[in-house]
């Protein structure tokens, strides 16, 4: 079983993904304090798992809604200065990279998602059609020979020929 498929249960409820959202940019501050100076030069490191998980469980909204809390927070409680400021010009730099990765991740990740889902439900039309086929075939057969006819290979091979 895949990804999408163990994760469908959490898509299906609409808010999961924007709780995710609001968790992950939390999530994503408090492992940015937790690690301090370690990030000097990556401010926004701690913050792609969130975007990308909000973006797998909710789709595009909140996969924005994580990428854009936590640009506010990485502004907002940066490790050094306090305050909402971002540097010219590496911190516009950082944070227009962090953005058009985010973009990037959540529009793909919500393409991956669709097409998945797409792929999904075309199997399973597929693999009914074909199962159709075969329980029709069988069934004719099975009358057929309770009517003592013997003229059920053709029927037969059908049934067992689809691939």
């Amino acid at each position: 079983m895949d990804l999408f498929a163990r994760t469908q249960w959490l898509r299906e409820n609409r808010w999961t993904g924007y709780a995710f959202a609001v968790g992950g940019a939390l999530a994503g501050i408090g492992a940015r304090f937790a690690l301090g100076d370690a990030l000097t030069g990556f401010p926004f490191i701690t913050f792609f798992p969130g975007v990308l998980l909000a973006a797998l469980l909710g789709g595009v909204a909140p996969g924005a809604l994580a990428a854009v809390l936590s640009g506010l927070l990485s502004m907002w409680f940066p490790i050094a200065p306090s305050g909402l400021s971002v540097p010219w010009p590496s911190g516009w730099i950082g944070l227009i990279s962090f953005a058009a990765v985010s973009a990037t991740m959540t529009l793909l990740t919500d393409s991956a998602t669709r097409t998945s889902t797409r792929l999904a439900a075309a199997t399973a039309h597929d693999f009914n059609n074909m199962l159709s086929i075969i329980m029709g075939s069988l069934e004719i057969a099975r009358r057929r020979m309770m009517q003592g006819r013997t003229d059920i290979d053709c029927l037969l091979c059908g049934a067992t020929a689809i691939t």
